[in-house]
């Protein structure tokens, strides 16, 4: 219909644009409303995850570890954070009750209550974040020597 489109500048002022100009000024714009606009924040920052365990994810601990020890990227809620570790056969490791101090950034702490023998366990985790947000995950851990190459 029209060679040309009307873009409005203000509301007092309009412009006629076309061909390269219009394309100009919508990459303008664009350019613009990107350098303008709040930068969309980081998901890992307000989402729940492990930042560490003891055991370590995927290590190998010489001999059997007493406690199990996870660390959160936020706060979390001892009375609704559970644990189980399983070896092989999916036999599962009964553990203690969940305990934390009252420090921020304290560990969930599991203590074990049997000796694991040498192998690969498998950690099982779930949580809920002070503020609601709950989240489990699952790492794995070995008891004894690496095999040799």
């Amino acid at each position: 219909m029209f060679p040309f489109i009307l873009i409005s500048m203000n509301k007092a002022t309009f412009r006629i644009l076309s061909g390269a100009a219009l394309t100009a000024a919508v990459a303008l714009a664009t350019v613009q409303q990107a350098a303008s606009a709040t930068p969309a924040p980081s998901v890992g920052r307000f989402h729940l995850a492990l930042s560490k365990a003891e055991p370590a994810v995927n290590g190998t601990v010489a001999a059997s570890p007493k406690h199990i020890k996870l660390w959160f990227t936020q706060e979390v809620k001892a009375a609704v954070t559970a644990v189980q570790i399983k070896g092989a056969a999916n036999h599962v490791v009964p553990t203690g009750p969940i305990t934390m101090d009252a420090a921020p950034k304290s560990p969930a702490v599991a203590e074990i209550k049997e000796t694991l023998k040498p192998g690969k366990y498998t950690v099982e985790w779930k949580t809920l974040a002070a503020d609601g947000h709950p989240n489990k995950g699952t790492f794995v851990f070995t008891v004894g020597a690496k095999a040799a190459h």
